[in-house]
């Protein structure tokens, strides 16, 4: 099956986090040795900041040796910068996760709409979803791809309509 595998070819043009899931078949397929797809996997990871899974990795494939210091300072480095923003994005998010906000998104699919109703009941900024955008960057960034979506999702439907 191996001489029939396309993720060396398709995998150079594709976002890391997309190839990591070709990855993951292939390792259930056990189509290649287990090590070579762990050495694949961490190759990936090491340049994005799913910093813990190649941790993880890295103590699958060392699982007597310290975890560098490289990969620890990475870590430390990373969490900061999610609580960062975390913390600029705590109002927002309140306001997206308020029961009255949430049935709003789940009844109305016009962005206009939605923008008043978050104006009105709650002095909602449009200017805010530049932080919304940097936190679901940052949650794509770590692998965290269900909230990547749903705060991408938020400022597509708002920022689209406020440039209309």
């Amino acid at each position: 099956m191996a001489q029939y595998d396309l993720t060396s070819k398709i995998g150079a043009y594709l976002d890391r986090h997309l190839v990591f899931p070709l990855l993951e078949f292939l390792h259930v397929k056990q189509v290649y040795d287990e090590r070579e797809l762990l050495l694949g996997k961490l190759e990936i990871v090491k340049n994005t900041r799913m910093i813990d899974y190649a941790i993880d990795i890295h103590k699958q494939l060392h699982p007597n040796a310290i975890i560098p210091e490289e990969l620890l300072e990475k870590r430390r480095k990373v969490v900061n910068e999610l609580k960062i923003y975390q913390e600029e994005t705590n109002h927002i998010r309140r306001i997206f996760e308020s029961q009255p906000v949430v049935k709003q998104i789940e009844t109305t699919r016009d962005g206009r709409t939605l923008l008043d109703f978050l104006v009105k009941n709650y002095q909602f900024n449009i200017e805010w979803m530049d932080s919304v955008y940097i936190f679901a960057k940052s949650q794509y960034e770590c692998g965290n791809y269900m909230s990547a979506t749903e705060y991408l999702y938020l400022y597509r439907l708002l920022v689209r309509i406020s440039i209309i």
